[in-house]
């Protein structure tokens, strides 16, 4: 299925039943208008012509990101339908039917989660399950200036020498940019940073 075509599905059967305003880029549904963190829905590309898995998802701008990922979020089922969702001319109305509730449904999870501060409650006691999510956290720390911000990004430091393969070249990127985190002299050059990255995530992602 081409991207205008399921653009035109989508518009037809399910952004306009939305609660906020959203617009469609590349297999993406994101909301506008966008904040510290982007949030939205994702239409994933299946092994089959017209199916879709389909997800909701959040993920903050404010440190370096070269694509829009999926970790902050998950894939939307139904029991009785599974992962996939058909969206071939035959079935859209049935899956337009079943899924609109749905994205309603966790629309409320990620209005939630686009704020920094709930996104950092909510993760934080993850953060030991997943680099990426540690790494989250800590530069949401940073971002809301919390007491611990300093203590969070030497964790994070020593999380990732003692837990992870360095040698891997994303891995030591992270690493990389905690100790440019950790080398700033004050809350107020971190944040200068963070701005920085969230202000050049805009244009990498085409979100301005």
């Amino acid at each position: 299925m081409k991207q205008k075509k399921l653009q035109v599905i989508l518009g037809i059967n399910i952004m306009n039943s939305l609660m906020h305003n959203y617009y469609f880029m590349n297999d993406f549904l994101i909301k506008q208008p966008i904040q510290d963190i982007v949030i939205g829905f994702c239409f994933e590309r299946s092994s089959t012509k017209d199916e879709r898995y389909v997800s909701w998802f959040t993920m903050p701008l404010y440190y370096p990101h070269k694509v829009i990922g999926l970790t902050f979020g998950n894939r939307i089922q139904l029991k009785d339908r599974g992962q996939i969702w058909d969206f071939s001319d035959t079935q859209i109305e049935n899956t337009a039917k079943d899924l609109l509730p749905q994205l309603l449904l966790y629309e409320e999870t990620i209005n939630e989660l686009e704020i920094p501060l709930n996104f950092y409650k909510a993760y934080h006691k993850k953060k030991q399950t997943n680099l990426r999510i540690y790494e989250a956290v800590t530069y949401t720390a940073c971002w809301l200036e919390l007491s611990t911000m300093h203590n969070e990004i030497e964790s994070c430091i020593k999380f990732i020498e003692n837990e992870n393969d360095t040698s891997v070249p994303w891995i030591k990127k992270i690493l990389d940019n905690m100790k440019l985190l950790q080398a700033q002299k004050s809350k107020k050059e971190i944040l200068s940073l963070l701005k920085g990255w969230k202000a050049d995530n805009l244009k990498e992602l085409k979100l301005e």
